[in-house]
């Protein structure tokens, strides 16, 4: 640093898991004679934990919008934050129709009814995952159809907020169920 005099900048993370940005510039005198570094830590732990975040967001995304069966993705208040393309195609909607909106509200509130409500709020609560719900609804555009639907909690981060994922399975028709 002192032969170049070019700067330098580098994240750094503490062993309690901060993160600075590590800055060593030359120290210019009055004179303006080199004389030694200045070295600056900037906290940068917001801007950190964003980019993570977003990442984190983009690999969900990716995810879900793969897979062939339809997912939801709803946050702690049981509203959409992501339905994967398999979603809208199968149930008729548009993304921009779902996203946001209650899960118990769309399709003509078909997917509204107690025993769904109480394997979400457990799942929301306790962190149980459950596995074959059956749920026979009404929906506006496609009938009457029983799925098969299963959820979980999305692991993040302890200060992220908590994410519930769904997988729906048409059922209707199946001799087995």
């Amino acid at each position: 640093m002192l032969q170049t005099l070019v700067f330098k900048d580098t994240e750094v993370q503490t062993v309690n898991g901060d993160w600075y940005l590590l800055r060593i510039l030359p120290y210019r005198t009055a004179e303006n004679m080199i004389d030694g570094l200045v070295i600056s830590f900037i906290d940068i732990g917001r801007l950190k934990k964003a980019e993570q975040t977003a990442q984190a967001a983009f690999l969900m995304t990716a995810i879900v919008n793969t897979v062939h069966q339809p997912l939801l993705v709803l946050d702690d208040n049981f509203c959409i934050l992501t339905a994967n393309p398999a979603f809208n195609q199968a149930f008729t909607v548009n993304n921009e129709n779902v996203i946001g909106q209650s899960l118990f509200a769309i399709n003509g509130s078909a997917w509204d009814c107690a025993p769904l409500r109480t394997h979400l709020t457990g799942t929301l609560n306790n962190n149980l995952a459950f596995d074959a719900h059956y749920l026979d609804a009404k929906f506006p555009v496609i009938g009457n159809r029983r799925l098969m639907i299963n959820g979980c909690i999305l692991k993040q981060a302890p200060d992220c907020p908590t994410l519930i994922l769904l997988a729906i399975e048409d059922v209707t028709g199946r001799a087995d169920l």
